[in-house]
Formats: structure tokens, sequence, C-alpha cells
């Protein structure tokens, strides 16, 4: 401990702090996923079940980054071989995984798509779950705002009368498809932020645990 000097110090520490803050988001996540699924649990509907598998692998994702925070962390403070090469195993694994995944996504986006529209459509057949998926999209109606007749109040935002002047202007298929489109640039954008960060830290890694190896060799 504390053979590094000079620039593989500074990376040292930079690795550390980094890997903190990973780790913090890993518990993050954790935490975020098992709400999520909490909430989720508590209705039937297609849509939500879906949103459970989603909460699923969140918690799944949040637990390998504590993980992978943990093991940067100790790795950079006790300057330890084995967790350092660990913790760049882990990442070109997960490297490995997301290019898969993305390609993947990539491959059947469309066919997801369908299926979730499908899900919330038969949502709708459920006053209950078109409630939810009107409230919680900030829409109204699945294909078409009704024109005439009461509207229900999940058309309106929460405590305001509900009538045809205030109700959402777009249908629940329109809310849907613009936070898919959304979500989908979101999804690229964050991949390849993350592989670029994954790559510097697979490189950082190696680089520390070949300096640690070098000095203790003398």
């Amino acid at each position: 401990m504390g053979a590094l000097y000079g620039g593989a110090k500074f990376l040292k520490f930079c690795t550390f702090f980094f890997n903190l803050i990973v780790f913090v988001c890993g518990i993050a996540v954790t935490a975020f996923g098992g709400y999520l699924y909490h909430q989720m649990s508590m209705h039937e509907t297609d849509f939500y079940n879906v949103m459970s598998v989603t909460s699923i692998a969140l918690m799944a994702v949040g637990t390998t980054v504590v993980v992978i925070g943990f093991l940067g962390c100790c790795g950079a403070c006790f300057e330890n071989v084995c967790m350092l090469v660990s913790f760049a195993t882990i990442v070109a694994i997960l490297l490995a995984l997301q290019v898969t995944m993305v390609v993947l996504w990539l491959v059947y986006k469309d066919e997801a798509f369908d299926q979730l529209l499908y899900s919330i459509k038969s949502s709708f057949e459920v006053e209950e779950g078109g409630n939810r998926i009107q409230t919680n999209l900030k829409c109204c109606g699945y294909e078409i705002i009704p024109s005439i007749g009461d509207l229900p109040p999940s058309c309106c935002e929460y405590g305001v009368p509900c009538t045809h002047l205030n109700a959402y202007k777009q249908t629940c298929k329109q809310a849907f498809i613009a936070l898919w489109e959304s979500a989908g640039r979101i999804v690229l954008i964050v991949f390849g932020v993350l592989c670029v960060v994954q790559i510097l830290a697979i490189s950082v890694a190696c680089f520390l645990q070949s300096k640690v190896r070098e000095l203790r060799s003398f």
C-alpha cells in the first residue's frame, strides 16, 4: 500500500473517487428498482407486468454496479492487483454485454414497441388500467380524445375539474410514441458515454495493476 507515486498515484486517487461515485450510483439504482418493483407489484395489467420486469433488471444492474464500484475502490485504495484485475475483467465483460444488448435492441426494438403499444391498448379495456395510463403519460384516450360526453378525471391535471377545454391534448398512443423515441435517443447517448468511460476504466485499472506489479517486483 502506498507504493505508487507521481502520475500513477494521481490516477489511483481518481480511480478511487470515480468508483466511489459508481458505488453510490449503484445503490441508488438498486433502491429505485426496488421501489419501482414495489409499485408495479400492486397492479396486474400487461403494461405494469412489463415494467416489473424492467424494475428487476434495474435491481440486477444496480447490484452489479455496486460490486464493480467496491472492487474499483478497494483495488485502487489498497493497490490490490487481484481486485484491480477483477474490476477490469468485470467491466470488460459488461462492455461486451452492453454492445450485445444494444445490437439486440436495434434488431428487436420494433417488435418490442409493438408489444408495449399493444399492452397499453389492452390496459384501456379495464377502466382502472386506462386511467392509470392516462395519469402517468399525461394523455387522454388511446387513439382518439373523446369529443362528446364526460371525460374521466385522469384526462386532466390532478385536482382540476376535467373538461374538453383543459384535457390533455395528445392521445396515449401519441404520448407513448414520443416517450419511446425520446428514450431511444437517451439509450444511445448513455451507451456511447458508458462505452468511453468503461474503456478508460479498463485502461486505467490495467495500468495501475501493471505499475503495482512492477514496483513490488523490486
